[in-house]
Formats: structure tokens, C-alpha cells, sequence
């Protein structure tokens, strides 16, 4: 028999299944939300050939180069970031080897021993080869008697014995990679005493103007930009030292770093460029070395004044027609 008492039992039920239900609903739907909300974590910036983040190396004597090439890079791809820190060469591969650096700009490939030290770690590092700058000696500009040098007369300045015009070698700095090209030209592991070294290649500059017995030494990058305000005052300052070819050679008379000589090979004291990775990664690395050795890192590099390492083709096309006479 249904009595109050038990109506009012069901109506207690009905109430809490209701209330079960709408606690069910909330539950679910704050579940929900919390799926489709994004974390408050920072969102971790993935790197690809295009956008990210990289540190690059540089060699201190390129330094002005890549700054073209990253401000450049950086226009084409909006969501790219490249950094670069200044080193002096040796401070450079050092800190390459340590993997403090993922990618290095450098004026010299690795060496057996590095490459060594890398398969040890069973690391293959890619290099890339950029192009070709030089060696460029500079001289007194009041200096009109001394313009040129043999090849084998230099290396006796520069490894042996001070010249009879000429007594002393001045060059950046003594870690820097033009440091490194001569101890290798020597076969030596010390500089001899008459071979100073400068802070910087304006201090260079500043000591060859000062003392006309003096013979200054930089990268040509540091010289060949003709549109490089720059460039054009330190040279303004000088006077480039011609130099003739090794006797076992062709000879082609004093030649100067010129882009033209580079290409024709007929300047001795050139180095290539290279940009190389110890990271196995497709990451914004990789992307930067691609556009380097592209076309248009190619024609930074052409503009600068130094040889490219591949060149674009040129098509020219001449149509013939007949042409008209004005008298």
C-alpha cells in the first residue's frame, strides 16, 4: 500500500539522483575544457631550416661578412633568429670541439686531428665550403719605392729575418687565424720576435701608417667591399703590397688579391671559407649553411669582393635584327 511516508522517500531520491546528474555534467564538462585549454608550460620553439633559434661562431676576422649574411637571411625568413659571436680562430675550434658551439664560420677546414677527435665521439661534422678570401699585405702609403715582393723573399720576411726595407710583420692578433696560416707557412710553433701583434686591424692600420718600415696583414674581406665606407678609409690609408707567384710556378708577374686573380688561382696567399656543423640536426643551422652556399648568399659574398664558391649561371640572349642607319 503506498503511504506518504514512502512518497516522500522517492521524492528525497529524485532530488539527489538530479543532483548526482548535474555534478556528472560539470565534471565532464570542466574535463573538457581542460583538454582544449593550452598549458600554461612556455611552448617549446621547435627549429627548422626556416624559424628557431641558432648560435653561430664566427671567426672574428669575417665578422663583418656575416653580419650581411644574417641581416639578409633574417629578412627572407621572418621567424628566423641567428646570433653571432666574435672569436679569434684558435678560441673558436676550441670551443667547437668542447660542443659549446653547434655550427662555426671559420677561414680553414678541420684538420686530421680534429677530424680524429670527432670520429672518436663517432660524430661526422658537415662541412661546408663557402668560397675563397686571401691574405692581403698592406704597406706605408708614402712607401712608393716597395710596392711588390717576391714570394720567396716574403716567406724569408715572414719566417726568417727582418728585410733591408722592411723589418717589421704586423698582424691582429696572435690566436687569430692569419696567426695560424703562418705558423704553417714557417712549419713552425712560434712567431718569429719580429712579427708584432695588434688588438684589432684598425690597430694594424694605425701601425703601418705610423712606421713606414712596417708591413701590415689582414684578411682581404677586411679590404675588398668597395661600397664598405669602412673599407675604404683603412685603405685609403694604405697601399697594398703586390706579390709574384712561387718560382716553381707560372709566373704572371706582381699580382694584388683581386677578385679576378683569386679566380684564376693566381694570387699565393688565399684561404677558403667555411661554415661547419657538428649537429646531425635539420634545424635553422642547416637552413643558414643552405643559404650561404645558395644563390644569393653566393652574391653577398661576390659583392664583398671575394670569390664565391659557386656561381650563378648568366644567360645573355642576342636577337638579330636588322639595324638602322641614322645619318
Amino acid at each position: 500500500m503506498f503511504t506518504l511516508s514512502m512518497f516522500h522517500y522517492l521524492q528525497i531520491l529524485r532530488t539527489h539522483l538530479k543532483e548526482l546528474r548535474y555534478l556528472a555534467y560539470i565534471f565532464g564538462l570542466g574535463t573538457t575544457i581542460m583538454l582544449m585549454t593550452p598549458s600554461c608550460k612556455p611552448k617549446v620553439t621547435l627549429s627548422t631550416p626556416t624559424e628557431g633559434h641558432i648560435l653561430v661562431g664566427v671567426d672574428q676576422e669575417l665578422m663583418s661578412l656575416m653580419i650581411q649574411m644574417e641581416d639578409i637571411f633574417e629578412r627572407n625568413y621572418n621567424h628566423a633568429q641567428v646570433d653571432l659571436q666574435a672569436f679569434e680562430e684558435t678560441d673558436l675550434i676550441n670551443t667547437f670541439l668542447k660542443d659549446s658551439l653547434q655550427y662555426i664560420v671559420t677561414s680553414r677546414d678541420l684538420n686530421q686531428k680534429e677530424l680524429d677527435y670527432f670520429k672518436k665521439l663517432e660524430i661526422v661534422p658537415r662541412r661546408y665550403s663557402l668560397g675563397t678570401s686571401a691574405l692581403a699585405f698592406v704597406v706605408n702609403k708614402a712607401n712608393l719605392r716597395d710596392t711588390a715582393l717576391t714570394y720567396e723573399k716574403l716567406l724569408e720576411f715572414i719566417c726568417i729575418k727582418p728585410l733591408s726595407d722592411f723589418k717589421q710583420l704586423v698582424i691582429e692578433n696572435t690566436r687569430s687565424g692569419i696567426a695560424h696560416v703562418l705558423l704553417d707557412k714557417c712549419q713552425s710553433e712560434n712567431l718569429p720576435s719580429h712579427i708584432y701583434a695588434k688588438k684589432s686591424k684598425s690597430e694594424v692600420f694605425d701601425y703601418v701608417e705610423a712606421h713606414p718600415e712596417a708591413i701590415g696583414l689582414v684578411d682581404w674581406s677586411a679590404l675588398s667591399d668597395s661600397d664598405d665606407p669602412v673599407a675604404k678609409k683603412e685603405l685609403s690609408r694604405v697601399r697594398l703590397l703586390a706579390v709574384s707567384r712561387p718560382m716553381d710556378s707560372v709566373q704572371q708577374g706582381f699580382v694584388l688579391p683581386y677578385q679576378y686573380n683569386l679566380q684564376d688561382k693566381i694570387y699565393p696567399f688565399t684561404r677558403d671559407l667555411y661554415i661547419i656543423s657538428r649537429s646531425g640536426r635539420n634545424d635553422l643551422g642547416l637552413g643558414f649553411a643552405s643559404f650561404m652556399a645558395g644563390e644569393i648568399g653566393q652574391k653577398i659574398l661576390l659583392k664583398a669582393g671575394l670569390l664565391p664558391k659557386y656561381q650563378s649561371e648568366r644567360w645573355i640572349e642576342i636577337k638579330s635584327k636588322n639595324l638602322d642607319v641614322v645619318e
